[in-house]
């Protein structure tokens, strides 16, 4: 035994002596990785930031530009007056609504009106139109909508396909592109909280 000890205790040695270099190696590297991985992970959050903050920087003189207009043209303009009674708020965003979506191509399944709530001092008013059509159609009504004054915001656009239909005589339902489409339009009246 002592033979073999002596035949193999220079190998055994540079094994161990390789071992130990590699552990302590091993143990100095580790946390120079994690800390390079944490950095990238640093840098990268800081690229997302200066590329949303750089976005902001560009759209800053077009809204510059939208909040001077509101201010030379008052902004009375863009909300109903506080003369105006909810029933009559209601009925005049049914018709605006109305119109514009038979324009579109939507057909007007039906109107809700919501109940008015008090938004900081103002009387909110809204209605719920439930449509059928396609995507196109939908678009040209959100663009004008986004364009109406006094303004009209749209809220809780929800899209239901519809299903296939069978007219009679035919042997396979027919694919449609048109979609039940539900939304909300709220607007607001000046001065007419609660």
């Amino acid at each position: 035994m002592n033979a073999f000890a002596r035949r193999y205790q220079a190998p055994l040695a540079a094994l161990l002596l390789v071992l130990a270099v590699l552990l302590v190696a091993g143990g100095l590297l580790l946390p120079v990785y994690d800390k390079h991985r944490e950095y990238d992970g640093v840098l990268e959050r800081g690229q997302e930031r200066l590329q949303r903050l750089t976005a902001l920087m560009r759209a800053g003189p077009s809204v510059n530009e939208g909040l001077e207009r509101v201010q030379r043209e008052g902004i009375e303009r863009y909300y109903y007056p506080p003369g105006w009674s909810s029933p009559q708020v209601t009925s005049d965003m049914q018709r605006r609504v109305g119109r514009l979506a038979e324009a579109q191509g939507l057909t007007l399944n039906s109107v809700q009106v919501l109940p008015d709530q008090d938004v900081e001092g103002h009387a909110r008013t809204g209605i719920r139109i439930t449509t059928v059509g396609d995507l196109p159609a939908l678009r040209g009504v959100l663009e004008n909508l986004a364009t109406m004054t006094p303004l009209l915001f749209v809220d809780g656009l929800a899209l239901r396909p519809l299903p296939p239909t069978r007219k009679p005589g035919e042997k396979e339902a027919t694919e449609t592109r048109d979609m039940q489409i539900q939304f909300d339009v709220h607007t607001y009246r000046l001065g007419s909280g609660g």
